[in-house]
């Protein structure tokens, strides 16, 4: 009788770690969000990371070279036919090689944490550093790692839902993993990306393969976020949106895009930043706007300059460009700067 009690509680003991183990092995994906910026700031070009397409996403109908520094010959071969799964939803093409110029760069580890440049912003690396970190602790989560990861590489940000006030971290926990992790990535900048609301298509889609993990040892409220572990429907419209297999001419449309302009924002914090407050009704897949602001006197007239900061045409002015995929935006800048 004693000899059975023992067997059970150690068969308990045995459940009770085994699910413990299966807990530690939540990843972490340390994407950083990436700004994407409606407004004019003189500040701008001085806190940022650098200046490129403020989407990251890349040409329709690219092919971006793929190399692995590590994982073997088995390993690579399901990453590459995982990733291929976004290739049927969008006009990409991955060309994995061996040698040679490649634009993204993979890494296998099994350090708790996944990450991706996101779109283009690889190319901002150094040939010989990895954009991509594919976490292999638990293979039953390759895919919702690969696919999750390449949604990244393409383009795509994390599909956070999150309260107003952002995640409530477990902060002790969470610098004591960016300290003894071999991650190289903005802490603050990872932090931030939960500060607000925000999601890929601006409406939160609880399937979609970008939502972002967060093991709950590292909320107060031990509330966990987990992979997804396919393509949403969601995911597919997006994608197909912003790399359509079927390009919108514009000068064919019969409706073409409109922008009603209404009012201009001007708030002065350590410069001065200009928020447009507009309309914009876009039938188009994917289009890039174009702002350009220029300083005038009382009387209407372009207020010149000689200096080389915010010269257009020799006059003070600056200009920016954002992309708006397919909708109909109501007073952008109204309310919410």
């Amino acid at each position: 009788m004693k000899n059975k009690i023992l067997s059970i509680v150690f068969i308990i003991l045995s459940i009770l770690f085994y699910q413990t183990a299966i807990a530690q092995k939540s990843v972490i994906c340390l994407a950083e969000r990436i700004n994407q910026r409606t407004s004019f700031d003189t500040n701008y070009f001085y806190i940022s990371r650098g200046l490129a397409d403020n989407y990251y996403y890349w040409d329709n109908g690219k092919t971006p070279y793929i190399k692995f520094f590590n994982g073997s010959k088995g390993l690579q071969e399901k990453t590459k036919n995982i990733a291929k799964q976004w290739e049927q939803c969008a006009n990409i093409h991955f060309q994995f090689v061996d040698e040679g110029p490649s634009n993204i760069r993979i890494s296998f580890t099994d350090d708790g944490y996944i990450y991706s440049a996101i779109g283009t912003y690889a190319n901002l690396f150094a040939p010989d550093k990895t954009t991509m970190v594919i976490d292999t602790s638990d293979f039953k989560n390759l895919q919702a790692n690969v696919l999750h990861l390449f949604g990244h590489a393409l383009g795509l940000q994390d599909e956070v839902y999150a309260p107003q006030n952002g995640v409530n971290w477990e902060v002790v926990k969470l610098e004591k993993f960016f300290n003894t992790s071999k991650v190289e990535t903005d802490k603050q900048g990872f932090i931030n990306k939960y500060a607000t609301n925000f999601a890929n298509n601006l409406k939160y889609d609880e399937q979609s393969i970008m939502l972002a993990p967060i093991p709950k040892i590292y909320t107060k409220n031990k509330k966990a976020f987990q992979l997804n572990k396919i393509i949403s429907q969601g995911d597919k419209k997006l994608i197909a949106i912003l790399y359509p297999k079927k390009d919108i001419v514009y000068r064919n449309l019969k409706a073409k895009p409109s922008l009603q302009f209404f009012d201009l924002k001007m708030v002065r914090k350590n410069g001065f930043s200009f928020f447009p407050i507009f309309d914009f009704n876009n039938i188009c897949s994917r289009t890039y706007v174009y702002f350009s602001i220029v300083l005038v006197n009382k009387s209407g007239e372009p207020i010149k300059t000689a200096n080389e900061d915010y010269n257009m045409n020799k006059q003070i002015g600056t200009c920016t460009e954002t992309v708006f995929i397919q909708s109909n935006f109501k007073g952008i800048n109204r309310n919410k700067l």
